[in-house]
């Protein structure tokens, strides 16, 4: 009887742990149908970026956080910014986890990059949606009231501001009709530019080429503005720009991008830097391949792997392991204790982790590049394989064995090509709780062999 009672006892303490976990639906469009009044937003999570390397609390999953978003919203685990609403599938961040909410048509509601282990931030984060959809400031309003044909200065700059409160900052058409409502003398008050420069104009564009008018005021903004901020406002406006010329297949507005990032490195002060020209040239690489300009890409990417990766070895990248332990340590040494004027126990809010410079990743995303491009040029295949064999070099993972076996198999070298697929599962095998990925690369090693690839 006794066994009975404590086998009842330890079911009852089990099933209220194991209940408290969000809903998710199996796919966006299941989401989207299932908005109903009570639930009047999809709660959409992106994990691209993978487990920081540090393990932290996360109060996303804590029970009354869960219990808001399950009463509040329909839930969604999306594997890629492309498997967001059509509205927002120009969102990106190196920042995860992303959280984002979205209204039944599609547009932001809200959104939170990174982790916090205080719960009342994703509480809020919840409620602040609502309160917009309850007073009708919310991006599908202001769209519906900019389509119209408003275009009243202070209901734009409003328009911006919200959309940059939410880390969107695709404010193109946004930015450049709110120029055209300011006096051209406007550009020389540093409040106005600064307010440009962070919403992220896009090279060439009148608002860019407004916002830069004054020289003078530009220089003094780099040269006396907080580093980190200037750094963040000088990615937006990159970014943004690689997007605007992907989107219209616009080269002139790719190669302006690439100046401007060189441009950017002079005002920063980084002058015929090495790292600048890397940049300008990655700027056209990876417009090249996004528009599946596969000639150019490949034609560009040749030189350009091998002259600024192909150099650094295993102690450089150990040391900047190194560099990243040393960082994660000070974290956690300014968190042990709370800071001046909080009260209570010592919390932390994460606003991300990022993707580092990581140069054998950058080689095996380029070797794996070439092969997806189709190519059986030996020439371009023999550089992907030699950038292939570097990554292994640096860090024998299953990941980058599999890329050179693919390779070599494009190459007709069947027997290199089963060699080396083969690590790529042993290596695999080591890491037990990735078991769906080593049997994925058993099916490639069974393709190869029956030369079925």
């Amino acid at each position: 009887m006794k066994k009975h009672l404590l086998l009842a006892f330890l079911l009852y303490m089990v099933i209220p742990a194991t209940a408290q976990k969000i809903t998710y639906q199996k796919s966006l469009s299941a989401a989207m149908a299932a908005i109903d009044e009570n639930h009047p937003f999809v709660f959409i999570t992106i994990n691209a970026g993978g487990n920081p390397h540090y393990k932290l609390k996360n109060a996303i999953e804590t029970p009354e956080v869960i219990k808001k978003i399950n009463d509040n919203c329909i839930s969604y685990l999306a594997k890629s910014y492309d498997s967001l609403p059509a509205p927002i599938r120009h969102f990106h961040s190196d920042i995860y986890p992303v959280y984002l909410l979205v209204d039944a048509r599609g547009n932001l509601a809200n959104a939170s990059l990174g982790i916090s282990d205080l719960s009342e931030r994703y509480l809020t984060f919840v409620d602040k949606a609502k309160d917009r959809l309850a007073s009708g400031q919310n991006v599908s309003a202001y769209l519906d009231r900019f389509s119209k044909g408003d275009r009243n200065a202070q209901f734009l700059r409003s328009f911006i501001s919200l959309k940059q409160s939410m880390w969107d900052f695709d404010n193109a058409d946004l930015l450049n009709a709110y120029a055209d409502q300011l006096a051209v003398k406007a550009f020389d008050n540093y409040a106005t530019v600064m307010f440009m420069l962070r919403a992220g104009p896009i090279a060439n564009s009148k608002a860019y080429t407004l916002t830069f008018s004054n020289r003078k005021l530009i220089d003094s903004i780099y040269k006396n503005g907080n580093r980190t901020e200037m750094s963040s406002i000088n990615a937006r406006m990159i970014t943004n720009s690689l997007h605007a010329a992907i989107d219209k297949h616009d080269a002139t507005i790719a190669q302006a991008t690439s100046n401007m990032r060189y441009q950017i490195f002079i005002k920063s002060g980084f002058r015929y830097s090495n790292v600048a020209s890397r940049d300008m040239q990655q700027t056209m690489i990876d417009y090249y391949a996004a528009v599946k300009d596969t000639a150019s890409y490949l034609n560009q990417a040749d030189n350009f792997y091998d002259i600024y990766y192909m150099h650094i070895g295993a102690d450089s990248i150990k040391k900047i392991d190194e560099a990243r332990k040393l960082a994660m340590q000070k974290f956690k040494e300014l968190r042990s204790t709370p800071p001046a004027g909080q009260t209570g126990p010592p919390h932390y809010e994460v606003t991300g982790y990022f993707k580092n410079f990581n140069p054998d990743y950058a080689l095996n995303e380029a070797a794996w590049q070439y092969y997806l491009s189709g190519t059986t040029n030996p020439q371009h295949l023999m550089h992907a394989i030699l950038w292939s064999k570097h990554t292994i070099a640096i860090s024998p993972k299953s990941e980058y064995y599999d890329t050179l076996a693919h390779l070599l198999y494009r190459m007709e070298f069947y027997a290199e090509a089963v060699e080396q697929q083969t690590k790529a599962v042993e290596v695999s095998k080591k890491d037990k709780a990735n078991k769906s990925r080593t049997e994925s690369l058993k099916k490639v090693l069974d393709k190869i062999k029956s030369r079925t690839l």
